[in-house]
């Protein structure tokens, strides 16, 4: 594979290689395109498509073109598990060669890795062992019961984004992914649209759920695309999502996880989240308490101060007793 390779199917130890070299990247650099998209029906969701698909990477020689790997929005049902998606492999030569320390370029507007599904889907939709590499976004999040387990998205511009495509189903119901990762990406998950539509077609933002279960974040300009991170987690519509999120932060390479460090943006984002850093204690002192970066709503007991304290603002890192009254 690489740079060598000739475009198309490749048997590659009982699996299947899709390479997309840069003569085929370059005829298409000015319009969207997919390499693999399901379309099936105007409608997109709730027929029992159950596709399902297995042991598959796709491979870009570059991340210049606004083109999706795998763009699932007219299906509904969907199984992907073992999937690599690299939006470099033209670079793949060089990386071998000097390891994690060559980063890829920015990709261009509109180079994705995986976008899921349209709307609601009836019964499920699993992914496993999902993972993108330098892309504008990884992996486009979106549809009711999902299910993301051992997922990641690296050297992107965005590794998860969350109902940030266009969609025309109701998006309420679970979103959950558990041991998933989010490293060396610009920007940490954005939040964009979910909820529902009136009678009028008019549509109804917020209240879906969101839970996300051991999620690894690492954040270091000097491995990231561009060398300059950008924004935190953030809600386009701030307060709109709900959910519950526990992480660990890595800050650098040789490093143990932060416990100063926040993941939303000061704006209102995560107000509808309970969010916890896995490496905070929930008993401890103050003078360690003090060197937390809190979250809304955060709960720790301070034995020098033998209470229970619950955090209101993190931005002031304002902390009240069960009175109340400010510590």
């Amino acid at each position: 594979i690489g740079q060598n390779a000739e475009y198309g199917i490749k048997d590659f130890h009982n699996g299947v290689v899709l390479h997309v070299p840069e003569h085929a990247l370059a005829s298409i650099r000015d319009c969207e395109a997919d390499v693999l998209r399901t379309t099936w029906t105007n409608k997109g969701s709730q027929q029992g498509s159950s596709l399902r698909i297995e042991n598959l990477a796709i491979i870009l020689d570059d991340n210049q073109s606004p083109l999706r790997c795998i763009d699932l929005r007219r299906c509904d049902r969907v199984e992907l598990k073992n999937i690599s998606l690299f939006g470099y492999g033209a670079c793949f030569p060089t990386i071998f060669q000097k390891g994690l320390g060559t980063v890829p370029p920015v990709a261009a507007p509109g180079c994705i890795g995986l976008t899921m599904t349209d709307g609601s889907n009836y019964n499920y939709s699993n992914y496993t062992n999902v993972f993108a590499y330098g892309f504008d976004e990884a992996i486009q999040v979106g549809g009711e019961h999902v299910l993301c387990l051992n997922c990641g998205g690296t050297n992107s511009r965005y590794g998860f984004t969350f109902g940030n495509y266009p969609f025309h189903c109701g998006a309420n119901h679970p979103i959950v992914l558990i041991n998933c990762l989010d490293e060396r990406n610009i920007n940490l998950p954005l939040f964009h649209q979910c909820g529902d539509h009136d009678r009028k077609g008019n549509h109804i933002q917020g209240m879906q759920e969101v839970t996300m279960l051991a999620l690894n974040i690492e954040r270091n300009p000097d491995i990231t695309p561009g060398g300059k991170l950008g924004s935190l987690m953030r809600e386009t519509f701030p307060g709109t999502w709900r959910g519950n999120i526990g992480f660990t932060f890595q800050p650098a390479w040789w490093a143990t996880n932060a416990t100063n460090l926040p993941i939303w943006e000061n704006d209102g984002s995560g107000s509808g989240f309970t969010t916890r850093n896995n490496a905070h204690k929930t008993i401890c002192t103050t003078e360690e308490r003090l060197q937390y970066a809190p979250f809304l709503g955060q709960q720790i007991f301070d034995t020098t101060l033998n209470k229970l304290l619950i955090c209101t603002n993190p931005a002031t890192k304002t902390w009240l007793d069960p009175n109340g009254n400010p510590v």
